[in-house]
C-alpha cells in the first residue's frame, strides 16, 4: 500500500508559509509508506502484551506527523491493527485527528505539549482529547477552561520518575496534590492517567541502565501510592515505550505507548524490529 497525502500546516508568518512552498517546488519528494506494515506492527505490539483483552491497550503515537509518515493514515493504520488510544505531543495534531473524523467513540486521544500563549484548552476538552498536566500552571489552565465550559477535563498527571523530561518532581508534588484533590472531588477534572517517559529502557543489555530504569519504575510506583493516599488514584498508569514494551512486561500496566516500534524501527538492535 503507498501513500501519496498532503497536510495542512499551520505557519507563524505568510513568510514562512511562503518559504515552505518554495522548497517544495525546488525540491519535490515522495515518501512511500506501507501502511498494511504499520497495521501488523501495531497488531505485533498489542499481541505483545496479551492481545486486546489483556488489561492493558496500546497507545499508537503519532507525534510529529507520525514521525513524517503522514499523520492520519498512520493514525488510521494504528487503528486497524487494535490500538484503542492515539498519542500526539503538540495539540494542534491532536484536534486534526478529530476533525478526521476519528471521534471519541473510536479511540482516546492524548496531548502532552503545549504553548503558554497559545493553549487551545477549550477546544482540546470541547473534543474530549486528554490532556497531560505537568506543571500547576497547566492544572490551572485546564481547570478554568473546563469551568468555562461546563465540562469535565480528562488529564492525565505527568510526573518526573528521574529522566528530567518535564513533569512534576517528588519534591513539588504535594504542591499538584493540593490543586489535583479539590479540582477532582468538584468534577471539574476527571483523573484518568498518570504518566511518565524513561531513559534508557532501550538498553536492556547495559546492568547500569538496566538499574536506572528500575529506579524510574520504584520512584513512578512511589507517586502512585502519593495519589491513591490522597484519593485520587489514576485509572490508568502508562510508562512502557516501545523498549518495554517489548522487553518489560511487569511496567506494562494499563497502557503502553509504544512510538518508532509502530513504523519498524529498532528500540535496540538486540531487541530486532516489532514485525516487518
Amino acid at each position: 500500500m503507498t501513500l501519496s497525502a498532503t497536510h495542512e500546516w499551520d505557519f507563524s508568518s505568510e513568510q514562512g508559509k511562503a518559504n515552505y512552498e518554495a522548497a517544495q517546488r525546488q525540491y519535490p519528494g515522495q515518501a512511500i509508506v506501507d501502511l498494511a506494515a504499520l497495521r501488523d506492527n501495531m497488531r505485533h505490539l498489542v499481541n505483545v502484551v496479551g492481545g486486546p483483552n489483556s488489561g492493558t491497550a496500546v497507545m499508537g503515537v503519532v507525534k510529529a506527523d507520525a514521525y513524517g509518515h503522514g499523520l492520519i493514515p498512520s493514525a488510521l493504520a494504528a487503528l486497524a491493527g487494535g490500538a484503542t488510544w492515539l498519542g500526539t505531543a503538540q495539540s494542534h495534531e491532536a484536534l486534526l485527528l478529530r476533525k478526521a473524523g476519528i471521534g471519541p467513540d473510536r479511540c482516546h486521544i492524548l496531548t502532552w505539549v503545549y504553548n503558554g500563549t497559545r493553549v487551545p484548552f477549550d477546544e482540546l476538552i470541547d473534543n474530549d482529547i486528554d490532556i497531560s498536566v505537568g506543571s500547576l500552571a497547566g492544572i490551572d489552565g485546564v481547570a478554568a477552561a473546563a469551568r468555562r465550559l461546563g465540562k469535565t477535563a480528562r488529564v492525565h498527571v505527568k510526573v518526573d520518575s528521574g529522566f528530567g523530561r518535564n513533569g512534576f518532581t517528588p519534591a513539588g508534588f504535594d504542591a499538584a496534590l493540593a490543586k489535583l484533590v479539590p479540582l477532582a472531588k468538584e468534577g471539574v477534572l476527571r483523573i484518568v492517567g498518570q504518566w511518565s517517559h524513561l531513559a534508557v529502557a532501550d538498553a536492556p543489555d547495559v546492568p547500569e541502565f538496566v538499574a536506572s530504569t528500575d529506579k524510574q519504575v520504584e520512584n513512578f510506583k512511589d507517586f502512585t501510592r502519593r495519589m491513591e493516599a490522597a484519593g485520587i488514584a489514576p485509572e490508568i498508569r502508562h510508562l512502557a515505550n516501545t523498549a518495554a514494551t517489548l522487553s518489560r512486561p511487569e511496567i506494562h500496566f494499563e497502557l503502553t505507548r509504544p512510538g518508532i516500534g509502530l513504523y519498524g524501527y529498532e528500540a535496540d538492535p538486540a531487541m530486532g524490529t516489532p514485525s516487518t
